[in-house]
């Protein structure tokens, strides 16, 4: 299981450049940017999906229908989970790692871990994503819908003392397997 976890952050690593720790406003930023690039994926918007992306992961896909399409293929978690919670993020190794827990319809759970990078108009984009099983092996929530996120961008922004309460599942914990290529 380490190795798995150590190959994940390797590969986040080799796409996502060594950045300062984010302020609890650019955290703030980084859950609503890909909150925002989900939502534009369920609801089958792939330019406004691909506006997420940073300017070498648009650079590899080339365009929208090209990177829409490598997401239905390798990561549909992302489109078929029915709930989704935002996990702490964290810098390793000067990289911005943002998990995003994602509950599937049959209860299993997975964690989509996603690299980020501060562009220099201080904006937010995605450059990595790699998605894990996680440590936690089912859950039994009630019944919300997947394009909920207000509830999970709600508790994302929640002052540190709240969030703190809540049971967390580390970042490390995820064993390393994607279901398709990362995103970068």
């Amino acid at each position: 299981m380490i190795r798995a976890i150590a190959a994940a952050m390797l590969a986040l690593a080799l796409v996502v450049p060594a950045q300062a720790e984010p302020s609890a406003r650019d955290w703030d930023e980084i859950k609503r940017t890909i909150a925002a690039q989900r939502e534009a994926i369920v609801a089958g918007d792939g330019e406004r999906a691909f506006d997420f992306a940073t300017p070498p992961l648009r650079a590899r896909y080339g365009d929208a229908a090209t990177f829409m399409r490598m997401v239905r293929q390798g990561y549909r978690p992302l489109i078929e989970a029915r709930h989704v919670e935002f996990l702490e993020g964290a810098v390793i190794a000067g990289d911005v790692v943002q998990p995003l827990r994602l509950v599937m319809a049959d209860g299993t759970v997975l964690v989509a871990i996603y690299g980020v990078q501060q562009q220099s108009d201080g904006s937010w984009r995605i450059s990595a994503c790699v998605i894990a099983p996680s440590t936690v092996r089912s859950a039994r929530l009630g019944q919300r819908p997947a394009s909920d996120f207000a509830s999970a961008s709600h508790a994302a922004g929640s002052p540190p003392e709240e969030r703190s309460s809540r049971k967390r599942e580390p970042v490390a914990a995820a064993r390393s397997r994607s279901p398709g290529p990362p995103l970068a």
